[in-house]
Order: C-alpha cells, then structure tokens, then sequence
C-alpha cells in the first residue's frame, strides 16, 4: 500500500525536461546599455556590470591581474567570456566582498554568466 505510487525513473525526468520548450531569454539592460548579474558562492557575494567595449575586466576597480593572483583563479573567472567568446568586446566591472579569494573568484563565474 505505501509503495503503489509508480517511480520515476532519471532517465524518463530528464526526457521530460529535454521535450519541454526554451523559453526565449532577453536582455535585461539598464538605460546605458548595462547588463547586471549577481553571484554568491559560500560567504563571498558578486555583483558583475557588463557593457559594450575593448575587454577590460576590473575587480573592486582593480585590474583582474592585481585582484586574482593565481592563474587558476583567473582561468575559472574568464570561463563566461572564453565560452561565449566575448572576451575582447565587453568590459566587465565587478564588485566582490566577504569569503577568501577563491570563495570570491567562484562567486564572480556566475555574476558574469548571468549579466552576458
């Protein structure tokens, strides 16, 4: 009696989800051409500004070089842009507070994967 309800297999839900229609995604942009995205990851929390320009990346007003010492950091940050191949035409601002460095550099990957 407590077990006559049928199972769902993984394989089914997910045939499910891929039968399912994508909704059209549009951009939200502020009256400069802005896009905002925020991210959090542990303590740390991000909030990513990206706009139209030449591929600067700037973190709490610093170069991304100054802020992120280790390449590993820096690699998983540019991971939104290197996918998308946005890397040379967006700047992107980014303000991070609270957590340790790689809580932060984390927190940034989404921020900047959802501004774009």
């Amino acid at each position: 009696m407590l077990n006559d309800h049928p199972k769902f297999d993984r394989i089914n839900l997910y045939d499910f989800r891929r039968a399912m229609e994508m909704k059209e995604r549009e951009a939200k942009l502020d009256v400069k051409g802005r896009a905002w995205g925020f991210g959090k990851r542990k303590r740390s929390k991000a909030v990513a500004r990206v706009s139209p320009g030449n591929g600067k990346i700037t973190v709490n007003g610093m170069p991304l070089l100054n802020y992120f010492h280790s390449p590993s950091q820096r690699y998983r940050m540019m991971l939104p842009l290197n996918i998308t191949r946005y890397t040379c035409i967006l700047n992107v601002d980014i303000w991070v507070h609270g957590g340790g460095t790689t809580g932060q550099c984390e927190a940034c990957v989404p921020a900047i994967a959802k501004a774009i």
